[in-house]
């Protein structure tokens, strides 16, 4: 198998978080660490806004660029419905049954 070289984080606890793409079968791997030197990594020009990661995702081919936020219809919530969702939420149940029993309501 080819060497994959992959990008991660190392946090303030020596822990790496990284993806691994599924081609990578399960089973042992050999991880080389190389710190990156401050002039290696992009980093942001500017503030990190919704239109600057939607810019680096279409550049980077993995979002359409006439992809659209919301649909045309959206409205913004009220702050009776984000307090109903809030607690929902908070109530800790798992989300999909949340989402199912919301759609339930709609028949």
């Amino acid at each position: 198998m080819p060497t994959v070289t992959l990008t991660g984080v190392v946090d303030e606890h020596g822990h790496l978080v990284v993806d691994v793409p599924p081609e990578i079968p399960p089973g042992p791997v050999e991880v080389v660490i190389r710190p990156v030197k401050n002039g290696d990594a992009e980093q942001p020009t500017q503030p990190v806004t919704r239109e600057w990661v939607r810019a680096k995702l279409i550049a980077a081919g993995l979002l359409d660029p006439d992809a659209r936020y919301a649909p045309d219809d959206a409205r913004p919530l009220s702050s009776e419905e984000r307090a109903r969702i809030g607690h929902a939420l908070a109530a800790g149940r798992p989300v999909t049954e949340l989402v199912d029993e919301e759609r339930e309501e709609r028949f």
